[in-house]
């Protein structure tokens, strides 16, 4: 093992408090790299969330840069996401030192394009594949402004992607076929799988069978709005029983879709405590997604605390969880497996199972040595 020592970490935002899939990953990782003795140094971009104390407590020096939103970042030659997180005062504090850094998304990676890196260790965090989610996102966007936005910014994150990965560069792709796909798209860089760094710990699924089937998500993101629509236009219907969809900032037209009679019931903006009974006290879970890329947290989260997992087939490819879930595409396919489910109680090897796989694939102290291993330079 390298000697723990110093490290900076370039977050797209404050990772306090952990409440939705990108900012618990970071949030994760500086917990279990503190645990190892580095050194963190955390870099943060405010926009709307304000700087937490609690970061102090695993980082040896946290820096908040504000994020310059507006049209002029919408104009740039660089994703939106890029130039609104493009820092002077960033850079001349990372230059005063040779310690790794890790870059986590493409967000924060602008001051990579001043020069000055070629004898630093730059690590480059995939969340997802940019380019890709934005242009999903942009199919399924409500409003024609967001699917413009949407548009623009994927097709500047395709040639920033490509421009990024010119020359070689490493990076760590939170998914295996996203790990696959990269590489494939850019020979030159290196490119390694680093499993997402989780809160659960342990498997905590209950035994036996629940009354309900639970769908949640933040609900403002249009990926999952569209996934809730689908469910309720295409897939659900009373033979089925009851659905529970719970999640963040629902829109009104999301709402109004819920008819008495429809066996299903919304859970709007439910606390992180209520929203861990209802995963935990289902009898499954539908993890519907149209967009591939990255790994989905809510998927991670039922299946260390839930019951049975119905999941897009394309979602799993790969990475070794295909086992623990029913695997699913299409109207018919899904209706098929809740029914099928419906009679069949979670059991011990079921629980058994995942532990099996769970625990020791996402295991944060194993995979920040390995982090660790790859920002060293020996």
């Amino acid at each position: 093992m390298p000697e723990p020592g110093d490290l900076h970490i370039i977050s797209f935002n404050v990772p306090d408090p952990p409440d939705f899939g990108g900012v618990i990953e970071v949030w994760e990782k500086i917990r279990a790299l503190h645990g190892l003795g580095v050194r963190v140094h955390l870099h943060c971009f405010l926009y709307n969330r304000p700087p937490s104390p609690a970061l102090e407590t695993y980082c040896a020096s946290v820096h908040y840069y504000q994020r310059k939103t507006g049209l002029a970042g919408l104009l740039h030659q660089l994703p939106y996401i890029v130039a609104s997180r493009n820092s002077r005062e960033m850079r001349e504090r990372l230059v005063q030192d040779d310690f790794p850094i890790l870059v986590e998304s493409l967000h924060g990676s602008g001051f990579l394009f001043k020069g000055l890196w070629a004898d630093r260790v730059v690590l480059i965090r995939l969340h997802n594949l940019e380019s890709v989610y934005y242009r999903n996102q942009a199919a399924w966007a409500g409003s024609l402004m967001r699917r413009i936005y949407f548009r623009m910014e994927a097709r500047k994150l395709k040639r920033y992607e490509n421009l990024l990965a010119s020359t070689p560069r490493f990076f760590l792709a939170i998914h295996p076929g996203d790990r696959q796909a990269f590489s494939a798209q850019h020979p030159y860089s290196r490119v390694e799988y680093l499993p997402a760094f989780l809160p659960f710990g342990e498997v905590r699924s209950l035994e036996g069978k629940g009354d309900y089937w639970l769908y949640h998500g933040d609900l403002s993101v249009p990926d999952n709005a569209h996934a809730v629509r689908w469910i309720i236009e295409k897939v659900w219907e009373p033979g089925l029983g009851s659905l529970v969809i719970a999640g963040r900032s629902p829109a009104r037209s999301l709402v109004r879709m819920i008819r008495p009679g429809s066996g299903i019931r919304l859970v709007a903006d439910p606390t992180p405590e209520s929203l861990e009974e209802w995963i935990r006290r289902a009898h499954g879970h539908l993890v519907v997604s149209f967009n591939s890329t990255g790994i989905k947290f809510k998927m991670l989260h039922a299946l260390f605390r839930g019951r049975h997992c119905v999941v897009e087939e394309g979602l799993v490819r790969e990475t070794g969880l295909e086992p623990l879930c029913r695997l699913v595409s299409g109207v018919t396919a899904y209706k098929s497996a809740i029914l099928e489910l419906n009679q069949v109680p979670f059991g011990p090897s079921d629980i058994q199972m995942r532990r099996n796989l769970l625990e020791k694939h996402f295991n944060n102290r194993e995979n920040a040595l390995r982090l660790l291993q790859y920002s060293s330079r020996t």
